[in-house]
């Protein structure tokens, strides 16, 4: 069993300069990570086609007819999510809100989306 006296004997000066350096590299990664702005307009489309654009800060809720039903989505100030889908797994649902430019949820099962319009698209789960 090693104890700290034997492996800081092992450390060179060049190991702690590796050392601070990638701990520089890996803070300036997240303050220096892109940002996107909110969006404005949310785009809903059903069986690929447009069904509505609708302002984001206007609260509401209506129901978008897909392929196996209604999708029921909720816009409040900012941000919009699906609250009910005919999807057995709920996917889309349990996917929360959506509140940036880039940002999209997807119901496959009945082919209705939303996304959020903007300049950039923003990271998804590949990303990370």
């Amino acid at each position: 069993m090693l104890n700290t006296r034997s492996i800081a004997g092992l450390l060179k000066p060049g190991d702690y300069a590796i050392f601070l350096l990638g701990c520089l590299l890996v803070s300036s990664l997240f303050l220096f990570k892109p940002q996107h702005s909110a969006g404005h307009i949310v785009v809903v489309r059903a069986k690929g086609q447009i069904v509505a654009e609708l302002p984001l800060h206007t609260p509401r809720t209506l129901n978008i007819a897909g392929n196996m039903g209604s999708s029921v989505i909720e816009i409040v100030t900012g941000k919009a999510r699906v609250i009910g889908d005919p999807g057995l797994r709920q996917i889309c649902v349990k996917q929360g809100w959506i509140s940036r430019a880039g940002d999209a949820l997807l119901c496959l099962a009945n082919q209705v989306t939303l996304e959020i319009p903007g300049q950039s698209a923003g990271m998804d789960t590949l990303n990370y």
